[in-house]
């Protein structure tokens, strides 16, 4: 992928001695980056390929400045930014039906400590019970 190449660019100013690959494979938004000899590999979920490519961009910017801070000329760039703010907005974007507590139990709960400790200004997050503390 000729982005990849642009990506790095963007980050070190020069372009990459090592061979750039990206796969998918992993469930969910997954991402972790392999760094061989002769290549770097960024290994990605499979819903990553849903999002649109500027975002994976800015993800790949994001790992490659996870390796080499320090000799990176620039620390942020516009898909950096743009991946940031997927990030942020992820939770949102969870269907209802995902986030619908398993219990009314559960769900009282969490709203009588969310009223009486945060005011009422967490949203709901995705609950359940669980049957051994080795699933948690």
């Amino acid at each position: 992928m000729h982005w990849l190449s642009d990506a790095w660019e963007e980050i070190f100013g020069v372009k990459p001695k090592k061979k750039l690959e990206l796969r998918f494979s992993e469930k969910g938004f997954k991402a972790y980056a392999v760094f061989m000899f002769d290549r770097i590999v960024f290994l990605l979920g499979n819903e990553w390929q849903k999002v649109d490519e500027d975002i994976v961009k800015g993800l790949v910017q994001h790992l490659l400045l996870n390796f080499g801070r320090k000799t990176a000329k620039r620390k942020v760039t516009k898909w950096i930014e743009l991946y940031n703010s997927f990030i942020k907005h992820l939770s949102d974007a969870q269907s209802l039906k995902e986030r619908k507590p398993t219990s009314k139990e559960l769900e009282e709960s969490f709203n009588r400590v969310n009223k009486e400790y945060f005011f009422g200004v967490l949203d709901m997050p995705k609950l359940r019970w669980v049957k051994s503390i080795a699933q948690i």
